[in-house]
């Protein structure tokens, strides 16, 4: 038997238009087809416009009030639609075909006229995963009798401008949810109307397909009209009304803005940006918005925008390290500034209207920039941040005046460059490792032991290629001797800055480490003489006991964004005298040479308790009625209850007479054996007994509570659907309290 899902998962997939990735499915739909429209024969439209008209009424009682507003909503400025949602064309079309067949007006001799041409001879054929029938009957149209799809979209379009149905297509309303859906109605039943007597004239024969026709021709006619259709009357106040409505403070958005002769505006409409410099280095007000001076004179800068109710309290940007930052004001004319040279992912759009709150009147930015100085061919690295709030016009505030493009732009002498030493590591950026690995320099070590430090055996070496291409997520080392040191890269992978492995590396020597990875999670590290000296996310604000940790990260703007990566790995070669070069990662490759490494077993934590000695978040697991009956329990017992734990699991896998298993119960800690099989269990495929292996873990937490709560949620894990009664027992174990 198929246990496949329904063939409308299809619909869910990634749908690539034009090149650009649009946003995945949530639900199945119809993805209406374009219509190119065709200017009609002079005096066609006119021959059937009382036809149509009689048809109207009809037609408008037959559309469904959700999707005209879906539809309606199409080709309207400021309501950022260009194409119907597919969701609502599903339902219209499933509405519609049960009723299309009883709107049967009379057919002009006209449009048979204008139809009567050579149709195709012969059948076709049409396979539709989706089995839906309108979707096939508007390929036969397409396919026997062509140009009648390309002549309905014309009389569509060329109708709904007729005197005669005026009334017919107007539309009553004051929400814009009203509006969009009266504009909907009246094109799609216009749509109905004309695709009725267009099939019925149509020379092609199509016997039982004849509403399904008529549907299939409907939606995309109806969408090429809207998309060149104009407003309702009212509908831009009502349009502002509902963003009033709608709009929510604070709001942030975030956009890749292509720079056009060095500038980019965030301005109401689509202006052509002024050319002038801005006196302060930085931006220009205009009336509706903001221009803004970039560093590159085109391409791709980064631009966050905040709309805020009030000021904020922090001016200077939280203590990141920005270069410009300049107050303003400006006077909104509607509030409907945008971006118009935007590039947002992952939509295609080319514009990001309407980004500021819509009401007009003076607004105050505060505008922070950095990345100017950087030069061109560099990776992009130009950052702006736009904040705005509503306040009286006051003069301009240069808050920070920092980057050399800005005092070149005011007339100032420019400061020096600013040393900037993670310039060497740039190359990193443009790696497979920019997104996520660990890079550590060892001193006082040669290849072997590092490999066996990170738990390795240098006897038996992989091919590097062949990890990468598995996208496994077992860790794994690749090591290269250099002058003085040996540096070792895991790729998206993080046990070097692990405190064991740091220990065993820096035994004989000294060993730092540098981690990052796609979520911005850092990590630096330091460690001699088998001694782990500070491992953390740095900040400017760190305070540093060791001498040689204070000399390595000296003069280092961690605050920064920019080159982060490089920022982490500046202090690792300062402190072991090795700087990672691009040279050293080509070897690497070129050697084609890893080791899989035992990942280490996580960390362990206390469990966290408030001054009355209750719980201080939500139990990792509960033992009857009572979330805080494990912390009122007495270490002791704590603890036997921990290896209680542990000996059930290994029961309930057949493993308590096992040796490594035995004797470590009997120890009531992991032996060297059970350690390394522990540490095993965690391998893609290659371990056995997880999470029996993490209860016995867990069950030597140095903190009772902890290793009694997550020794038992581990142990509980073995039980799978018997945890519950798992759980009762350990409740009765405990007895009376």
């Amino acid at each position: 038997m198929n246990d496949e899902p329904p063939i409308e998962w299809l619909t869910r997939r990634p749908v690539h238009l034009a090149g650009s990735p649009q946003a995945y499915r949530t639900q199945p739909g119809y993805d209406v087809p374009a219509v190119p429209a065709v200017a009609p024969p002079p005096g066609l439209a006119g021959a059937m416009v009382e036809t149509v008209r009689a048809a109207m009424p009809q037609a408008v009682a037959m559309v469904p009030g959700e999707p005209a507003a879906a539809f309606g909503r199409v080709g309207l400025r400021g309501s950022g639609v260009r194409w119907p949602d597919p969701a609502a064309a599903l339902m219209l079309a499933e509405a519609l075909m049960p009723v299309a067949g009883s709107l049967s007006p009379e057919v002009p001799q006209a449009v048979r006229a204008a139809q009567v041409r050579e149709p195709r001879s012969g059948g076709f054929a049409y396979a539709t995963l989706q089995n839906r029938p309108w979707d096939s009957a508007l390929f036969g149209l397409k396919a026997m009798a062509p140009g009648t799809v390309e002549l309905a979209a014309g009389l569509v379009r060329e109708l709904a401008t007729f005197p005669l149905l005026a009334d017919a297509m107007r539309v009553e309303g004051v929400t814009e949810a009203e509006l969009a859906t009266g504009r909907g109605r009246v094109h799609l039943a216009l749509a109905l109307a004309v695709s009725s007597v267009v099939v019925r004239g149509c020379p092609v024969a199509l016997r039982d397909e004849e509403s399904a026709a008529v549907v299939g021709l409907t939606l995309p006619v109806a969408v090429s009209a809207l998309q060149h259709g104009p407003a309702p009357r009212g509908y831009a106040a009502a349009l502002v009304e509902k963003r009033r409505v709608e709009y929510t403070f604070p709001h942030h958005t975030t956009h890749y803005v292509v720079s056009v002769a060095g500038r980019f505006g965030l301005v109401e409409g689509n202006p052509v940006l002024p050319l002038e410099e801005p006196a302060n280095g930085l931006v220009t007000a205009v009336p509706g918005g903001l221009v803004v001076r970039t560093g590159a004179a085109s391409g791709v800068v980064s631009v966050l925008v905040i709309v805020l109710a009030e000021r904020p309290e922090d001016v200077v940007g939280g203590g990141r390290g920005w270069d410009e930052i300049v107050e303003l004001s400006y006077l909104a004319v509607d509030g409907s500034a945008g971006l118009p040279t935007v590039q947002q992912w992952p939509s295609s759009e080319p514009v990001a209207a309407e980004l500021t709150s819509p009401w007009p009147g003076p607004v105050r930015a505060l505008v922070r920039a950095e990345g100017r100085d950087e030069p061109p061919g560099e990776r992009a690295t130009e950052s702006y941040e736009i904040v705005l709030w509503p306040e009286p016009a006051s003069p301009e505030v240069v808050h920070k005046k920092t980057d050399r493009l800005g005092h070149r732009l005011r007339g100032e002498p420019e400061p020096p460059p600013v040393e900037q030493p993670e310039r060497v590591f740039e190359w990193v950026g443009r790696s497979v490792l920019s997104e996520a690995a660990t890079v550590t320099v060892v001193t006082g070590a040669d290849p072997e032991s590092v490999v066996r430090g990170f738990g390795g055996d240098p006897a038996e070496p992989v091919s590097m290629r062949e990890l990468l291409e598995d996208f496994g997520i077992d860790p794994w080392v690749a090591v290269l001797p250099v002058e003085g040191a040996v540096l070792a890269v895991e790729f998206n992978g993080w046990q070097g800055a692990q405190g064991p492995v740091l220990q065993a590396l820096s035994r004989n020597g000294s060993a730092s480490s540098s981690y990052w990875n796609v979520n911005a999670v850092r990590r630096l590290s330091f460690a001699r003489r088998g001694v782990v000296l500070d491992s953390e996310e740095w900040t400017s604000q760190m305070r540093l006991d060791d001498p040689d940790v204070r000399a390595a990260v000296e003069g280092i703007d961690f605050d920064s964004y920019r080159n982060t990566t490089g920022k982490y790995l500046v202090p690792v070669a300062r402190f072991t005298g090795y700087t990672f070069a691009e040279a050293d990662y080509a070897r690497i490759v070129e050697a084609d040479v890893a080791y899989r490494i035992l990942p280490l077993l996580p960390e362990h934590y206390p469990v966290e308790l408030q001054a009355d000695g209750t719980l201080r978040w939500a139990p990792e697991v509960v033992l009857g009625d009572d979330p805080n009956l494990l912390p009122s329990l007495p270490a002791d017992t704590l603890r036997d209850l921990a290896w209680w734990a542990a000996g059930e699991a290994a029961q309930q896998s057949g493993m308590a007479a096992h040796h490594p298993v035995a004797e470590s119960l009997a120890r009531r800690g992991l032996t060297t054996d059970a350690e390394r099989l522990a540490r095993e269990s965690t391998l893609e495929g290659r371990g056995e007994h997880h999470w029996m292996w993490m209860a016995f873990h867990e069950a030597s937490n140095p903190d009772p509570l902890a290793a009694a709560m997550r020794g038992l949620k581990s142990a509980g894990y073995v039980f799978g659907t018997a945890s519950a009664e798992f759980l009762a027992r350990a409740r009765s174990w405990i007895g009376p309290v």
